[in-house]
């Protein structure tokens, strides 16, 4: 597994309240709070719409090194983000602040890797989440989490409890579906797989068919 990448978040000082936090988001900064297990108390601060935008659209789990005036730098996670239910601009962000002996549950990417065989025959790929629940010591945080789907024929199906993690603990039912691979639109079909199907299309599975799947598998 991959280690995630280090990144500085400059933080600057703010005023609790409703009013101040609506005047820090109409300069474009948001306000913010970091607790943890090893802090004596939780601190609030804002930062830059921007720099917290970036954060959000990395495509790994990142460590957040939060910079404060007074020099102190705190090693943490963006554990959550609230947003606008119309603008979808950030209107507040919790980070978690990293201690060595203390587990952390995070949410980390999945990286789908290969082909499956399935897919080449014809069959239709369903992958039904792009992260997984985790939990683990800080040391151990993974960046993303790569999911072998190469030898997945049709019919075949992956599951959490499928995928080797060393020094990780999946917090979701190891039963989970992840990925599966549905027989062609024209082939035969059983009546239990066409209930499961509809199920995981429901629940927002994403579906890839043929070349298709093998380009966005190859760009990857």
């Amino acid at each position: 597994m991959n280690k995630p990448e280090k990144v500085e978040l400059q933080t600057y000082q703010r005023e609790t309240g409703r009013r101040n936090a609506e005047h820090l988001r109409s300069e474009k900064r948001i306000p913010a709070v970091v607790y943890g297990p090893e802090l004596d108390e939780n601190r609030h601060f804002a930062v830059k719409e921007l720099d917290l935008e970036k954060i959000l659209s990395a495509k790994t789990l990142e460590i957040v090194t939060l910079v404060f005036d007074d020099k102190t730098k705190i090693d943490t996670i963006l554990k959550k983000t609230e947003f606008h239910p119309v603008t979808d601009r950030p209107l507040h962000a919790d980070f978690y602040a990293l201690a060595d002996k203390h587990l952390v549950t995070v949410v980390v990417p999945l990286v789908f890797a290969g082909t499956a065989v399935g897919v080449t025959e014809g069959g239709r790929l369903y992958r039904s989440t792009r992260e997984l629940r985790v939990t683990c010591l800080p040391a151990g945080i993974p960046a993303n989490i790569t999911v072998d789907i190469s030898k997945l024929r049709i019919g075949s199906t992956l599951h959490i409890r499928d995928i080797a993690m060393e020094g990780v603990t999946p917090v979701d039912d190891p039963g989970r579906t992840l990925a599966t691979v549905r027989p062609p639109r024209t082939g035969i079909q059983t009546t239990v797989g066409a209930a499961e199907e509809v199920a995981e299309v429901e629940e927002g599975a994403e579906v890839e068919e043929g070349a298709e799947a093998e380009a966005e598998n190859a760009e990857e």
